[in-house]
Parts: C-alpha cells; sequence; structure tokens
C-alpha cells in the first residue's frame, strides 16, 4: 500500500495501540513509513494523496499528534510525520496556529496533505452575486453544506464575500481566476505537501494544475495584499523571551 491514514483519531483505543499497530504494518512490509515528508510541488498538485508510500493521521489534534510521537520515543517506534486537515484562506487555524505553535513542522518534521482548499467551493467566486439555484450549496444534503447555506444573507456571509470580491480583483491581476488563486495561496505554505481537491468537470482539474504555475509566480507582496484582503491570519504565538 502506498499511503495508509488514520482517519480520524480513535479515542476509545489508547494511542501506544494505534502507534504499535501502524508500526507493525511498517515491520510486516504493508507499507514503508509512519510518515515520510516530501515536497511535491514541483512535481503537481495532486488529486488523490501523497504520490510515495507513507503513513500518516487525518484530523488530529496536535496534542495528539505529539501524544503519539511521545509514545513512539518511548517505545523506540516510528511517530507520525503526516497529516492530512482542512486548510484554505477561510480556514487556518489548525495549520496555521495550532500545529505551529505546537512546533510539529520543526519538532517533528510535520508534513501536510490538506483537504478542501477552496472551502467547498465558496472561494471559487459564484456566491458573491447571490447563490445560484443549481449551486451545490442548493442541492447537497451535505451536512456542512447545509450549516453553510443557513448564513447566507447574514452580516457574517456578507462581509466575507466581500472579501471574495477583492480577492477576485487580486486574481485579475494575476491573470487567473480567485478559485486558481485560492489553491495557489495553500500551495504557497511550505508546510503543504500536497492539496486534496474535487472536480465535477474536466475543465476544473486543469483549472486545479495550473495553480502550481499561478503559486510560482506569487510574491511576497501579493501574499500580503492577500493577507491584508482576508484579515484570516492566526496572531503569533507570543513568546516569552525575544
Amino acid at each position: 500500500m502506498d499511503i495508509l491514514y488514520a482517519h480520524r483519531p480513535d479515542r476509545y483505543t489508547p494511542i501506544e495501540e494505534t502507534v504499535r499497530a501502524f508500526n507493525y504494518l511498517i515491520n510486516t512490509g504493508k507499507t514503508l513509513y509512519w510518515g515520510r515528508y516530501l515536497h511535491v510541488l514541483d512535481v503537481c498538485v495532486t488529486y488523490a494523496n501523497f504520490i510515495h508510500r507513507t503513513l500518516g493521521t487525518s484530523e488530529w489534534l496536535a496534542s495528539e499528534i505529539e501524544e503519539a510521537w511521545a509514545v513512539a520515543d518511548r517505545l523506540g517506534l516510528i511517530g507520525p510525520i503526516v497529516e492530512q486537515p482542512g486548510y484554505s484562506l477561510l480556514r487556518r487555524d489548525k495549520v496555521d496556529q495550532e500545529f505551529k505553535d505546537a512546533n510539529l513542522y520543526g519538532r517533528r518534521g510535520l508534513g501536510l496533505t490538506i483537504f478542501s482548499p477552496l472551502q467547498g467551493g465558496l472561494l471559487t467566486g459564484k456566491y458573491v452575486d447571490g447563490v445560484p439555484d443549481d449551486s451545490r450549496l442548493r442541492q447537497s444534503d451535505d451536512p456542512y453544506i447545509q450549516s453553510v447555506i443557513k448564513t447566507v444573507g447574514s452580516d457574517a456571509w456578507n462581509q466575507q464575500q466581500d472579501k471574495i470580491k477583492k480577492l477576485m480583483d487580486i486574481a485579475k491581476k494575476l491573470d487567473t481566476d480567485v478559485a486558481t488563486l485560492s489553491m495557489a495561496w495553500v500551495l504557497s505554505n511550505k508546510n503543504v505537501s500536497s492539496a486534496i481537491t474535487g472536480a465535477s468537470r474536466p475543465e476544473q482539474i486543469y483549472q486545479t494544475v495550473k495553480a502550481v504555475d499561478v503559486y510560482r509566480k506569487l510574491t511576497k507582496e501579493n501574499l500580503n495584499e492577500i493577507e491584508q484582503v482576508m484579515g484570516s491570519k492566526p496572531a503569533e504565538l507570543t513568546m516569552r523571551f525575544g
């Protein structure tokens, strides 16, 4: 097996049992690693997951990843260094704050395969002038989508769409669209190894791949402008000694 994630933590099972189980898979040749970080942005934006053999976690808390590492360190086993969280311009706390503050990137070498880089389609710009009847927000029975549709027309929704309109202006200056720019922004994070995205039409796949080119063109000035528009960057961890 090329990749196997512990998809969502099993909080009814001792973490030591989970760590031992994943190491058993390594030792018996079922997979090669309980995690290996590889930056693949210069290769492709993967439609599925990592293109190398690895094991990792998905939707774990920073504390749970660190606990797994503590067990692995104590037993001389291999800990996880791949995590699959949701990440976008509209959802940043876990990647840009929780994992960062826990120093999982530096101390544990944590790499990320992120999902929902367009936040369920919100970052495509299709909703800035209202919600089309044939859109996912109108037609999907998914609980998350249903929770989003309830916010349409609220102050928070309107403020969000105003920001996306401004983001569309930045995209035009870069000769691209807001969805591709949003994907490129995700890829600009050095801790992101690959991004999972879906497509309902073939042209959306081509659009996704174009994000690699846009990512390579992004400057610090572009990224700062995006930050100023979105205002979604989590606060930096205050260090006692500077």
